[in-house]
């Protein structure tokens, strides 16, 4: 009578086995957002570069990835000192408004005499800021304003033989280098964006920051009085074309 004789194998560990589902359970959970993410990806760039004669405003990937490395470190495009400068902005304000908010809130919930005298002053900033817009009333002074910059800029610019228009709706409004009216998408791809380009860093080198797309808004707020209309309008006067 003969025994079997055979290997006994030892049993993976609980440990391995928990560190293995839990690799499994994150797979199944990022790799179709990484499938989707990169396919998205893919469509886009074949989209774009099929569609490139017909559609100027959505740029290829690689296009994107190739511009912003020839700017990043160029002179006149700095992208890398701005998304420095905009990280940095971003980043501050976070903490500064993260670490105010809690000791507020610390305060508030440990101190209720504290909770007693915040609670009201807010509700008070609050009322007090309905109160001062509904009495200054700054639209109207904004929409004469926006009129006398849209205006000035597209009279300007046709005096100057620079064919042009401006589209305004209350204190918002959008200059085309154009000759006829603008009234929809087909109207605004074909006004001339190039020279746009040119005037966005005509008026950035004299210190007038303007919307860098020709298909943007210009939105004037409270700090835009008569002088830096005038002062826009003057930097605006020595544009070329």
């Amino acid at each position: 009578m003969s025994a079997a004789v055979g290997t006994v194998r030892p049993s993976p560990s609980p440990g391995a086995t928990t560190l293995r589902s839990r690799w499994a359970r994150r797979l199944r959970f990022y790799v179709p957002a990484v499938v989707v993410f990169v396919a998205t990806l893919v469509v886009w760039e074949i989209l774009a570069t099929v569609m490139a004669a017909r559609v100027t405003v959505l740029p290829a990937p690689s296009v994107i990835v190739q511009t912003l490395q020839e700017n990043w470190s160029s002179a006149r495009y700095p992208l890398g000192a701005a998304v420095q400068a905009t990280l940095f902005e971003a980043l501050g304000g976070l903490v500064i408004g993260t670490v105010g908010g809690v000791i507020v809130a610390l305060i508030s919930s440990r101190f209720l005499t504290a909770r007693d005298v915040l609670l009201p002053v807010a509700v008070a900033a609050g009322i007090a800021a309905l109160d001062m817009a509904a009495v200054t009333s700054p639209y109207g002074p904004l929409e004469a304003r926006a009129i006398q910059l849209a205006d000035g800029l597209a009279e300007g610019f046709r005096a100057a033989g620079i064919p042009a228009t401006a589209n305004r709706a209350w204190t918002m409004f959008s200059v085309f280098f154009m000759g006829g009216p603008v009234r929809d998408f087909a109207g605004a791809k074909a006004a001339d964006h190039e020279r746009y380009a040119r005037l966005f860093h005509h008026l950035l080198e004299r210190g007038v920051a303007l919307p860098p797309s020709g298909y943007e808004l210009w939105t004037l707020g409270t700090a835009h009085g008569r002088t830096e209309v005038d002062l826009i309008l003057e930097a605006a006067s020595t544009f070329p074309g």
